[in-house]
Order: C-alpha cells, then structure tokens, then sequence
C-alpha cells in the first residue's frame, strides 16, 4: 500500500498536515525504509529528494508537488499539471538544471506538457 507524507528539506518524513507542512512537496511511496529517527534510508528515494530539494533551491516555476515511486528503476516527480519521469541513476543537480531549462522554453513558448520523460539522451515531449 502506498504510504503518503511531507519531505522536508532534510529527507524527514513529516506524516501530519500542519502550517509548516503546507509548502513542502509530497511523498507517495509503496516502498519506504525508515531508521528509528523517520528519516529515509532508501538511497534512491533519497535522491529523489536531492532533485525536490534542488528545484526548490533555485525556485522551480511550477514547484514540484509530488515526489512518486514509480518502480525500482525511475521516479516521477508530479508538478500538479504535467509529470516529469526520470532514472534512479541520474544525477540530481544535472536533472533539475535541465528540468528548469524546459520550464524555461515552456513558458516561452507559452505551453506546458503533460509529461517530460527524460530517462533517454533526450528528453521526450507529450503535449
């Protein structure tokens, strides 16, 4: 079953709605690994975390809303109107950068896809 709860910027879990809770994204995962103090200890998930935490940093316009589990082998990150997918092997600093250049030709272009899969060499559109 999946489980659903608030990432901070830490990787702690925050299981409770509360003011402080309101702007962070969300976690919903089938397969959660947590020590004794609620962090994650899933590496994988972890970085996912690192990519939320990145496009919070440089202010992601939309801002991630979801961070989701899809399968052993690649994430998704739910932006409210459209999905990014990508590869639990990519890097999270290079995976937000390119995340941001796109939001940036999308707002250019003034449309936004329903879903960018970038686990290939070059991102894959569908609007």
């Amino acid at each position: 079953k999946d489980k659903t709860g608030f990432i901070d910027s830490q990787g702690k879990l925050i299981w409770q709605n509360s003011s402080d809770s309101a702007n962070l994204p969300k976690l919903k995962c089938s397969r959660l690994t947590l020590d004794a103090d609620g962090k994650i200890q899933d590496q994988l998930l972890l970085q996912g975390i690192q990519v939320i935490a990145e496009l919070a940093e440089k202010k992601s316009d939309p801002p991630p809303a979801w961070l989701i589990c899809e399968s052993l082998s690649y994430f998704a990150i739910d932006f409210g109107s459209f999905k990014a997918i990508y590869s639990s092997d990519q890097d999270a600093q290079s995976l937000a950068a390119s995340l941001l250049f796109l939001f940036k030709q999308f707002r250019i272009e003034g449309k936004y896809p329903s879903k960018i899969d970038l686990r290939f060499e070059k991102p894959v559109i569908k609007y």
